[in-house]
């Protein structure tokens, strides 16, 4: 459904916080169903990442969470719905694109970003990224990426490639099961990512 019909359904709800998960559901599944089939968001047209970034915005205003920067939600394991990036990390691997994780460990402070190509079952090549992140402000992160590493039917062809680059991600939703952030690296512009949880579920 178009944003504008959203924006007028969260402007009947009463003020305040408490109702943001029961208006957050609807936005979440629309945003999931846009992003299907447009391979991470790589080949969206003008029109559908309008609205995906439309619908972002209202489901911004909903944000439950207070502290994002150092919300205990983060933690577990995360699936990329969208992004408006054209690089490696909406999952583009020479000319496939693959499937995009992220597996955030808060007690070791450390997170790993992983793009899956082959099928469902089967990762015939697997990049994995290892990053730390310092909390910046209260919605905002600076991430360190420390390595990279890539594998072939799960043998190591390239393993714990030393890196030295760093993003901002400025965090602007997030509760038990979706994310939404704004990542920056250098002079580059903002980029928007859209993440579920995995195993989670937006059917309806």
């Amino acid at each position: 459904m178009a944003p504008l019909f959203w924006a007028c359904v969260l402007a009947a709800l009463p003020a305040g916080r408490a109702a943001a998960p029961a208006a957050a559901r609807p936005l979440k599944s629309s945003i999931v169903r846009l992003a299907a089939g447009t391979q991470n968001g790589l080949t969206a047209d003008v029109s559908t990442a309008a609205q995906i970034q439309a619908l972002a915005k209202l489901l911004e205003e909903l944000n439950p969470t207070a502290h994002l920067a150092t919300s205990e939600l983060v933690d577990g394991q995360w699936q990329l719905v969208y992004t408006s990036t054209s690089g490696g990390s909406a999952g583009k691997i020479g000319p496939f694109v693959g499937r995009v994780e992220q597996h955030f460990d808060l007690r070791q402070g450390r997170y790993k970003n992983f793009v899956h190509l082959g099928p469902q079952a089967i990762d015939l090549v697997t990049g994995e990224l290892q990053a730390t992140w310092d909390v910046l402000g209260d919605a905002l992160w600076r991430v360190n990426f420390k390595s990279i590493s890539f594998f072939l039917l799960g043998l190591p062809i390239v393993k714990d490639k030393p890196l030295s680059q760093c993003g901002t991600w400025r965090l602007v939703y997030t509760d038990d099961d979706f994310r939404i952030l704004w990542a920056q690296g250098g002079t580059k512009p903002e980029n928007i990512y859209v993440l579920k949880r995995t195993g989670a579920s937006f059917d309806r």
